[in-house]
């Protein structure tokens, strides 16, 4: 795996960036249930609107295996969606494929991104909104889902503190809001 991370230093910060991916394999000479390659990759841009109190942050994270024995593949290798850092609205990896039983079996691919408008109303305080969609899948038929809510974040001594209140949208089974609290920088 390799990863970079670049942001402005402070509690506040107006720009920056994260990249990461990572390159997962096993052979079945190695022990492995099926021979498979899985790669995930991330990436995470903030940039500050020219009016110095607004930020826009956006994110997507990618993913997909190759092997001939998916279904013989561990729970831990498969992808899933859902949850502060993913498609906020839906509880930690509660997305992806499930089987005739409803029990959720996990993905062969992830897409998921988000848009997030944020701006400071108060000097310690901003107000977000957000959108977050993608899913885990197998399929390309597999459904879609998305989200969106409101956020506040406290620009405490220790770093951001953000609170979210999110929705899923054009979802029949799933309904409500859900809070998500998460502390450290945007990056």
């Amino acid at each position: 795996g390799i990863s970079r991370t670049r942001i402005e230093p402070g509690v506040d910060p107006r720009s920056g960036s994260a990249w990461f991916s990572a390159l997962d394999f096993s052979d079945r000479v190695l022990g492995s249930p099926a021979d498979f390659l899985r790669w995930r990759g991330s990436g995470k841009w903030l940039a500050g609107l020219p009016d110095d109190n607004t930020t826009v942050l956006a994110r997507l994270e990618l993913g997909a295996i190759l092997t001939d024995g998916f279904s013989n593949l561990p729970p831990s290798l498969r992808f899933y969606a859902g949850g502060d850092s993913s498609i906020r609205g839906y509880d930690f990896e509660s997305i992806g494929p499930r089987d005739d039983n409803g029990k959720l079996t996990g993905g062969r691919y992830l897409a998921v991104g988000s848009i997030e408008l944020s701006r400071r109303v108060l000097p310690h305080w901003r107000v977000a909104a957000f959108v977050d969609g993608g899913s885990a899948f197998v399929e390309k038929t597999d459904p879609f889902y998305q989200s969106a809510g409101l956020g506040l974040r406290w620009l405490s001594p220790v770093g951001q503190i953000r609170v979210d209140l999110a929705v899923p949208v054009r979802d029949s089974e799933n309904s409500g809001f859900k809070l998500h609290i998460s502390m450290g920088p945007p990056l």
